[in-house]
């Protein structure tokens, strides 16, 4: 797979898609968007939450842009649930994440 630069519509696209994420990483460091083009294979979308500090990478492919992109999408919303819904309660005031975002 070969490093994929989207044009503006993906771009916002996959900012849209982040957007989602915003609740569950805003405490925890940035999040980085790596985007691949696999030709034939299709796209892999990587995220990769607080690389200065928690490191979690998930990655997720489809046959186009969009649907990778969903993909990374929902399995980085379920492992992030799964950290924050780790966490004592006295620890949650620290990333002021609202009970009902938390699945």
């Amino acid at each position: 797979m070969k490093l994929y630069s989207p044009n503006s519509e993906e771009r916002a696209f996959l900012y849209q898609e982040v957007s989602h994420l915003e609740p569950l990483i805003k405490h925890l460091g940035s999040l980085s968007v790596v985007v691949e083009d696999g030709g034939t294979d299709g796209f892999r979308v990587t995220f990769v939450v607080a690389p200065e500090s928690v490191g979690l990478k998930i990655q997720a492919t489809g046959p186009d842009l969009f649907e990778a992109a969903i993909a990374a999408k929902d399995e980085a919303a379920r492992q992030l649930n799964q950290v924050v819904n780790a966490l004592s309660p006295e620890e949650l005031p620290v990333f002021s994440i609202p009970r009902e975002l938390l699945h």
